[in-house]
């Protein structure tokens, strides 16, 4: 065999132009990541409604939020390390299937029992959808438009949240709550087929776990169509992976990158999915209508799809995500302060809220991309899939903590700003992450600090 039938995976897909196919394949995951934000955020544009239903306070419905949230935990794990064996494909499809059942179900849970367990399972689903999508998209995407290309599920997350908002306007007041679960159901599960048909598996999982050769090269002659690969040629990665397994994420200098991520996601997701759940409520607390209320949250989420890609973009033009990242906290800190004391007007609640939704949705989006550069094909998914698992953590916490609050009666203004505090925690954990990541590059005779 000849060294020119012999390439490099990696360097193949930095060196080439991004293809129409590589297009498509990330079209599919972008609305994977739409249905994903769609679902993930439905119940809490429909919970006063559901509250009423019941004969409840909203702040009585934190539970199945919390049923829900620990769902999307059990899932990110769970099928983060599920994907670095079986493969992102399978992942993928087995996590969309599952969501997209449980959420057609969600109105035949009639209960609040019935609710708590259905919201569970379709967490499971969801949990498992995003961080194998991050893992899947970084797989097929240049060096030199990494951190757009990552970035992008985690924006068009935020923008299913946004189409959530939108239809859930129209959608409730002419057929009911039940039927924004039987969209957000009906439409993953029928685009299974798209999945299913066009969507390729990594061609770096594939190396990775020693599967056929021949399989490699057909994907890579669709991928870069260019360069006239035929089923002889010969791929590989470099360097060779680990094993999967949990103790890779601690090993070879990855453990105190590896709870830095940690802590930064559960701090980020406290704050997300905090404002995401309650806000709504909290605005119609207020006193402002619920179509308005639903309104401003829907701009925060927009403020997340905005955010996400502009924060991916500035990471490759600057080459600093963490200094992106860092900025987009204090941000954020600031941001929810002036909301917090805005709530009668509209005009500056409104952008306060997108603001603060480009620098908290669009930074989990730059987190994932950062997390995901973090760790080799082998255990990528299971990195991402541990960090968003230990962060689910704090999107638990964030609902309970807000319905705690409001069970407690605290001032609208406090409620709001209880996330001021992981806001700047976040931050501060980018800037030790970024300086760990200083020292390893100037530790590198080859390779000059970036940041």
């Amino acid at each position: 065999m000849s060294d020119s039938q012999h390439y490099n995976v990696t360097t193949v897909i930095n060196e080439s132009k991004v293809s129409s196919y590589q297009w498509l394949v990330l079209t599919i995951s972008l609305l994977i990541a739409v249905f994903d934000g769609y679902d993930t955020q439905g119940i809490a544009y429909v919970a006063p409604v559901i509250a009423q239903d019941l004969g409840m306070s909203v702040a009585q419905l934190t539970p199945i939020f919390a049923a829900g949230l620990v769902g999307l935990m059990l899932g990110a794990i769970i099928f983060g390390m599920l994907s670095d064996k079986i493969g992102r494909k399978q992942a993928i499809i087995w996590s969309v299937l599952i969501f997209g059942i449980f959420s057609i179900l969600t109105p035949f849970g009639e209960s609040f029992k019935g609710l708590m367990i259905l919201r569970f399972f379709a967490g499971i689903g969801l949990g498992g959808a995003l961080p194998n999508t991050i893992a899947y998209v970084l797989e097929y995407s240049p060096l030199r438009l990494r951190g757009l290309f990552v970035n992008s599920p985690n924006a068009f997350f935020a923008f299913g949240s946004v189409l959530g908002g939108l239809l859930a306007t129209k959608l409730i007041p002419a057929f009911g709550w039940q039927s924004t679960f039987y969209v957000g159901g009906a439409v993953p599960l029928l685009f299974l087929i798209v999945i299913a048909i066009w969507l390729p598996e990594s061609a770096r999982f594939l190396l990775a776990t020693g599967r056929p050769m021949e399989r490699v090269a057909r994907i890579m002659a669709r991928i870069v169509p260019d360069r006239s690969f035929t089923a002889a040629s010969q791929f590989s990665l470099e360097p060779p992976a680990p094993g999967v397994t949990v103790k890779h994420l601690f090993t070879d200098g990855r453990a105190t990158a590896t709870i830095l991520l940690w802590i930064a996601f559960f701090m980020n997701l406290f704050v997300l999915l905090y404002l995401i759940n309650w806000m709504p409520t909290l605005l119609k607390m207020a006193g402002q209508p619920l179509e308005t209320a639903i309104l401003i949250t829907v701009w925060y989420n927009l403020g997340g799809f905005i955010g996400g890609l502009v924060m991916g973009w500035l990471a490759d033009k600057f080459g600093k995500p963490h200094t992106v990242l860092a900025v987009a906290y204090v941000g954020a800190a600031v941001f929810i302060t002036v909301a917090a004391y805005s709530l009668q007007n509209v005009a500056i609640l409104l952008p306060a809220m997108f603001l603060t939704g480009v620098s908290i949705n669009g930074g989990q989006a730059s987190l994932n991309t950062i997390a995901a550069t973090y760790y080799p094909t082998a255990i990528r998914a299971t990195g991402i899939g541990w960090a968003l698992g230990v962060g689910r953590i704090g999107s638990i916490f964030g609902p309970i903590v807000g319905g705690a609050l409001v069970a407690a009666q605290f001032a609208i203004p406090t409620v709001i700003l209880a996330n001021v505090i992981p806001a700047v925690i976040a931050a501060g954990i980018i800037v030790a992450l970024r300086q760990k990541r200083t020292a390893e590059l100037a530790a590198m005779a080859e390779v000059k600090p970036a940041e």
